[in-house]
Formats: structure tokens, C-alpha cells, sequence
């Protein structure tokens, strides 16, 4: 509600009229009359005044209690829209924290599935490497063999070349 308002009660007694009667009638009793009259004004008006002021009181403690109690409400709702925001505060919280888990497991798990994957190339690499030098090392001994079996071919044929021409010299020289 809003709030009480006081209204001053406004008299507004006669004195002239008593001065009048005082000082140049000289009539006292007329003035005592007038007197007694203002005098039941300022009575009336300090029991309307009086009855203002229980008035106002009364609706000013209405008031005053009618504000007591919207402020308990608003400090009430305002301690469960605290307790409210911190809980969700921290269940968004608690999302992010699970967020950015998942998030870090993720990026772990792409991890080692690149190293994985890396070090299965390098594997299949290196088994074709073995392979190749294997291969390799075949063929050298192939090689190594046939120049093994061509030297020896080539010694026994040069020891039989030489052998003819030992046989064939001596005749040669003779037939010239």
C-alpha cells in the first residue's frame, strides 16, 4: 500500500474579537465569552488533532508492518534465487567439467590411435625393409655363388687354356 498521510487540523480562533472587547469596549465579560469560545476551538481542534495523529499512527503501523513483511519476502525469495543460481552454478559447472573430460579422453583417444597407427606403418615398414634386405641378401649370395662358380669355371678353363698352350707352344715353335 502506500504510505499514511497526517492531516494538520487548521484552526484559526478569533482574537481579534477578544482584543476588540478588551481594549476598546473595556468588557470583560464579553471578552471571557469570546475567550471561552476560542478556547473550545483549540479543544476541538487538538481532539481532531489528536484523533489525526491515532489515524495516522494506526495506518503508520499497518504500514510499517506491511513493509516489514515485503521485505522478509524479498530476502526470502532472494536467499532461493541465490540457492538456486549456486545450484545451477554448479551443475553447469559439473557439465563443463564432464565437457571438457570427454573432450580431453577424446583428443587421448585420437592420440593413440595416431600412434598406433604410426607405429603400424613404421612396423609394415621395417617388415618391408627385413624383406627387401632379405631379398637382397638372396641375391648377393646368388650372386656371390655364380661368381664363385664363374671363377672357378674361368680358373679351370684358364688352367686348360694354359695347359693347350703349354702343349701347343712347344709344336708351334717347331713347325716354324
Amino acid at each position: 500500500g502506500s504510505a499514511p498521510t497526517y492531516s494538520a487540523q487548521v484552526v484559526a480562533p478569533d482574537f481579534s474579537q477578544v482584543n476588540t472587547y478588551i481594549d476598546t469596549n473595556q468588557d470583560v465579560e464579553l471578552a471571557s465569552a469570546k475567550l471561552q469560545e476560542v478556547n473550545a476551538q483549540l479543544q476541538e481542534m487538538n481532539a481532531k488533532m489528536q484523533d489525526s495523529l491515532n489515524t495516522f499512527n494506526k495506518e503508520n503501523i499497518a504500514y510499517q508492518s506491511a513493509i516489514q513483511e515485503s521485505v522478509q519476502e524479498l530476502q526470502a525469495a532472494n536467499q532461493t534465487n541465490l540457492s538456486k543460481a549456486q545450484s545451477d552454478l554448479q551443475l553447469a559447472l559439473a557439465n563443463k567439467d564432464r565437457d571438457l573430460q570427454r573432450q580431453l579422453q577424446n583428443g587421448i583417444n585420437d592420440m593413440q590411435a595416431i600412434v598406433a597407427d604410426n607405429q603400424s606403418k613404421v612396423n609394415n615398414y621395417q617388415s618391408e625393409v627385413a624383406d627387401y634386405q632379405a631379398e637382397v641378401g638372396k641375391e648377393i649370395q646368388e650372386s656371390t655363388t655364380k661368381t664363385q662358380q664363374y671363377q672357378g669355371l674361368y680358373v679351370q678353363l684358364l688352367q686348360q687354356y694354359n695347359a693347350a698352350f703349354q702343349v701347343a707352344q712347344p709344336q708351334q715353335q717347331g713347325a716354324r
